[in-house]
């Protein structure tokens, strides 16, 4: 976890050379990405519907900034464990995401996010709670976008969660990202 804030502060110090009044070199381009990702782990499951945008780079660590919107069910067999019936949470995030550049239309990233919104649960007495939730979301992956103008964009995440929740606060899984660049 240290390595990663380290290049991750490393790449913020770089952040000048990529500023959106420096317009692109020719041989960059800009991406837009709207993306859907399905994420799984041992104890939930859910959806986040995230917007990026960066220049493309060879010589830089590309920090784009990233936007999601992000809906997360527990499993049954989790939540009767911890005491609940049900519990569902709707969250937003701003963060930033850090790719290296591998191969053509192949990246590497990092990405640390701040997730924000409510969670509502209901115990095995029937009493309902709606609470506030905020938290601190590291992920790790690589992304795949074949195609320079318009086109499908792959990718595979792991990432891991901590947030103020009364069900789970912490967990590690993965997303599987299918989204689009324009």
């Amino acid at each position: 976890m240290r390595y990663i804030l380290l290049i991750l502060l490393m790449g913020a110090l770089r952040l000048n050379a990529q500023t959106e009044n420096t317009p692109p070199k020719p041989s960059e381009r800009t991406i837009h990405i709207i993306a859907v990702q399905k994420t799984f782990s041992k104890n939930y499951q859910g959806y986040k519907f995230k917007y990026s945008e960066f220049v493309d780079s060879s010589d830089d660590f590309i920090i784009p900034a990233a936007f999601s919107c992000s809906s997360y069910s527990l499993k049954e067999g989790t939540l009767k464990k911890r005491g609940f019936k049900s519990s569902n949470r709707f969250v937003l995030g701003a963060g930033v995401d850090g790719y290296i550049k591998l191969h053509e239309g192949v990246y590497a990233g990092i990405g640390l996010n701040v997730p924000f919104g409510y969670e509502k649960t209901r115990n095995l007495q029937d009493n309902t709670r709606s609470k506030f939730l905020i938290g601190f979301e590291a992920n790790q992956g690589l992304r795949f976008i074949p195609w320079k103008k318009l086109g499908f964009v792959f990718g595979i995440n792991f990432n891991q969660h901590f947030i103020n929740s009364d069900v789970l606060s912490k967990e590690i899984g993965y997303e599987l990202e299918l989204g689009i660049n324009f």
